[in-house]
Parts: structure tokens; C-alpha cells; sequence
């Protein structure tokens, strides 16, 4: 797992990226063949619609973030940028209590 974060090859930011141009494609491909009813082919916002737009924002999103140049660690006035390795070698430094609230907070709110 290292190797895959190391920060010459590919950082965090990028792999959740290129996860994200994955499902976006696939969701936007499942999207656009969606088999519609006969009346939905002549509606002017048809129930694929939305699919296909989220299906290209993350697209746009995500090779907007493969494209850009590294930011490097060291801002220029001195700031650190805190790199996402800390947090795969460390894992006991992410605050697990509010990223747990948080997932449970999602799942509670599905299916409500």
C-alpha cells in the first residue's frame, strides 16, 4: 500500500480522483443506456437526466484534480501543506470519532 501513496507516484488526492473518473464513467455509461418507457423518450428532462449530468461533473472534477500540477509541501510564506502520507503511515493521528459520526450520520440519513 506504501508503494501505491508514495508521493512521486501517486498521492491520495489523485487516487480518490482516478477512483471517481471510474465510478463517474460507469455511472454515467449505466446512465445514458438507462432503457426508458415509451412516453419518457419525448419528455423534456427525462429520469436520466440528472444521472448523466452528475455522470459528467465527476468526470470534469476528477480529471481537473489528475490534471493539475503537485502542490508542493512547503507553501512559499512558510506553511506546511499537511501531505496525505501522515495519515496512511499514521493512521492513529485521523480522528476516527468524526469520520465514524459522519458515515453513520449518511447511513441514518438513507434510510430515513
Amino acid at each position: 500500500m506504501s508503494l501505491l501513496f508514495r508521493s512521486d507516484m501517486l498521492d491520495l488526492n489523485r487516487a480518490v480522483a482516478l477512483a471517481l473518473l471510474g465510478f463517474s464513467s460507469g455511472y454515467g455509461y449505466l446512465a445514458y443506456f438507462y432503457h426508458l418507457l415509451p412516453f419518457e423518450k419525448f419528455l423534456s428532462v427525462r429520469p436520466n437526466t440528472m444521472p448523466i449530468g452528475l455522470a459528467i461533473a465527476g468526470i470534469i472534477c476528477s480529471l481537473v484534480i489528475l490534471i493539475q500540477p503537485q502542490v508542493p509541501e512547503v507553501e512559499g510564506d512558510g506553511t506546511v501543506n499537511r501531505p496525505d502520507a501522515e495519515y496512511l503511515q499514521n493512521p492513529q493521528n485521523y480522528n476516527w470519532g468524526q469520520g465514524i459520526g459522519l458515515l453513520l450520520l449518511a447511513v441514518v440519513y438513507t434510510l430515513s
